[in-house]
């Protein structure tokens, strides 16, 4: 049986679909905020690069330039379950598969949104890891 990661590209081959993120000056469905910039980071509990990566959110949240926001596509049991265990300094919200492709143009994960405070996206992107998004920031000219 295929699972996580590999069920999605196993369906997106199998349907001929492929899932363009959101670009540059788009208008990003998501709440907006009193920060300056907004990244959302894109985590899935069936992708072993997003388990990797679920201790070093909080490395991610010292930061005043931005409201950090994570998306995990998992059950809200999971989510509560992970909440307890790592005890995040973010705002984490639980989302079905479906809605992390249909609704937030997620293509892979993990995978990031920089947005500015209208929700507009300044960039997007895959990062592995904290090191890696701090790169994204960089390369975005945020940091």
């Amino acid at each position: 049986m295929v699972t996580g990661m590999f069920q999605e590209l196993f369906n997106k081959k199998l349907s001929g679909v492929e899932i363009k993120p959101y670009i540059k000056g788009e208008e990003f469905p998501y709440e907006h905020t009193s920060s300056q910039y907004q990244l959302i980071i894109f985590l899935s509990l069936g992708c072993s690069a997003c388990i990797d990566f679920l201790p070093e959110v909080n490395e991610l949240t010292d930061d005043d330039l931005y409201s950090l926001t994570i998306f995990i596509a998992g059950t809200n049991e999971e989510i509560n379950a992970l909440k307890e265990q790592l005890v995040f300094n973010c705002k984490v919200i639980s989302i079905s598969e479906g809605e992390k492709i249909e609704r937030y143009k997620v293509p892979t994960t993990p995978y990031l949104y920089l947005l500015d405070k209208n929700m507009l996206v300044i960039n997007s992107g895959k990062a592995d890891s904290a090191s890696d998004v701090r790169i994204f920031l960089k390369e975005s000219n945020l940091i």
